[in-house]
């Protein structure tokens, strides 16, 4: 696939917004106008949006905290097609709430074909790992298996988390500084 996903959070109201591009050689072509976010009643606000390509449904998934929303963890998956762009509906993947700014990331497990999030709650620091499945006829996200923790927890002095995935092991692995 030759597209990227940007999504953002901008405006005074935090509002989530993305765009899909496609690329030829050093030049970007905005495919589609810029898009806001789904809401959630008429709250807004947004905070660490992170995305990842999916390559079995051929769609990008976005997560992020909903900050105006409990600070709760939300997903979509946005499929382009030429110059249109269409997302999913908006899951619940975090019940609990999550610590805003706060080692929230994802990468995508190639082997069971899954968007693998991390993130911490907000009642104890305590990481937490969660995978995602976007059907790629419908685009619609649901959870996989159950939330497991990730045995670090996270301090205002150690804030930052990365997810990536090892296609020689098969497996993700989660990097803490």
């Amino acid at each position: 696939n030759s597209r990227i996903l940007m999504a953002w959070c901008g405006n005074s109201s935090d509002n989530g917004f993305y765009q899909s591009f496609s690329f030829s050689g050093t030049t970007l072509s905005g495919a589609g106008s810029v898009t806001q976010f789904a809401l959630v009643g008429s709250n807004n606000g947004v905070t660490q949006i992170r995305s990842v390509y999916d390559t079995n449904a051929d769609r990008h998934v976005v997560v992020y905290n909903y900050k105006d929303y409990g600070n709760k963890g939300y997903a979509f998956s946005v499929e382009t097609t030429g110059t249109s762009m269409t997302a999913s509906s908006l899951f619940e993947w975090g019940s609990t709430t999550m610590i805003q700014d706060m080692g929230l990331d994802v990468c995508f497990d190639s082997v069971n074909n899954r968007t693998v999030v991390r993130w911490s709650e907000a009642n104890n620091a305590q990481g937490k790992l969660r995978g995602l499945i976007c059907n790629p006829s419908t685009g619609a996200i649901t959870a996989s298996g159950s939330v497991s923790n990730t045995g670090i927890t996270y301090v205002n002095t150690n804030p930052h988390s990365d997810m990536i995935f090892d296609p020689i092991a098969g497996r993700p692995y989660h990097l803490a500084a």
